[in-house]
């Protein structure tokens, strides 16, 4: 496979395994939340919890390489726009390892550890308080909340992808931020129609140093 077309694979996969792991995590996760109770919680499935663990950093990963093909390829109308979404989902993508760790191994960990409700709360609030947890979880948001729409924006504003791949990606990041499996389940859908929109158009284009030599070569 070509460079292009493994970029482009890496947005597609990484985008719904990352939402994937989000329709996991609303399985286990009680409606109303404590550290506590998601750990009892994860205790009674730890399998699908592992699952979503490692569906939200393997996807993350994937998300990182494919958003950086998006600011690699960002040529023409819409470029800014691109680079500034792509920029952002790299971010946010990255930050999302750092979150996956800190949220999802880390339940995971207590949930195997076997430790009393006192001590969950204490080690949570703690965390909570850490600069770095609270970094990473404020360029994750952003960048996973925002990053999507800019670029799929940028696409659409060069005419290079039809106008459901920015409507997708609204739809993904507004479920993203709804609770309930079925709002899970809509944002699975909108990431696979969103993502994969925008990895067609990584994979069909070529990256800005790619075009230049291209012209270089035909107007010798």
């Amino acid at each position: 496979m070509s460079r292009p077309s493994l970029e482009a694979a890496a947005l597609a996969i990484g985008g719904v395994l990352f939402a994937g792991a989000d329709v996991l995590r609303r399985l286990v996760e009680p409606s109303d939340p404590t550290p506590a109770s998601v750990v009892s919680a994860v205790t009674s499935h730890a399998g699908i919890w592992t699952g979503a663990t490692l569906l939200s950093m393997i996807g993350c990963m994937l998300l990182a390489v494919g958003a950086m093909a998006i600011v690699r390829h960002a040529t023409g109308r819409g470029r800014m726009l691109r680079l500034v979404g792509g920029a952002m989902m790299t971010a946010g993508a990255l930050a999302g390892i750092a979150h996956a760790s800190g949220y999802f191994a880390a339940y995971g960990q207590w949930a195997r550890s076997g430790i009393s409700a006192g001590t969950i709360k204490a080690l949570d609030a703690g965390g909570e308080a850490g600069p770095v947890l609270l970094l990473s979880i404020g360029v994750f948001m952003i960048g996973m909340l925002l990053g999507p729409i800019v670029a799929a924006i940028g696409f659409r504003r060069g005419h290079l992808v039809p106008m459901w791949v920015p409507v997708a990606a609204i739809v993904f990041v507004v479920a993203g931020a709804t609770g309930g499996l079925v709002a899970g389940l809509v944002g699975l859908i909108a990431a696979a129609a969103a993502f994969t929109g925008m990895a067609v158009r990584v994979r069909a284009e070529p990256a800005e140093g790619e075009l230049v030599a291209e012209t270089v070569t035909s107007h010798p």
